[in-house]
Parts: structure tokens; sequence; C-alpha cells
């Protein structure tokens, strides 16, 4: 049951760092697209 917990709260910190890592790459990458927009 200890073991059991370990490995899920594991795949719940990776999950939850996979999905931050997601959000910051698309606001860049938005925020990159709105910058270029407003030069030209």
């Amino acid at each position: 049951m200890k073991g059991e917990a370990g490995i899920s709260f594991t795949s719940l910190a990776i999950l939850t760092y996979v999905i931050i890592v997601n959000i910051s790459v698309y606001y860049l990458n938005v925020h990159d697209k709105i910058e270029k927009m407003n030069m030209c």
C-alpha cells in the first residue's frame, strides 16, 4: 500500500511538472507571436 502511494505521488508530480512545462512553452510561443504581430 505504501509503495503504491509512493508511485502514485511520483506519477502525479511528473504529470504536474509536464503540464506546467507545456503551459510555459505555450505561453512563451503565444507571447512571441503577439510581439511579432505588434512589430509588423
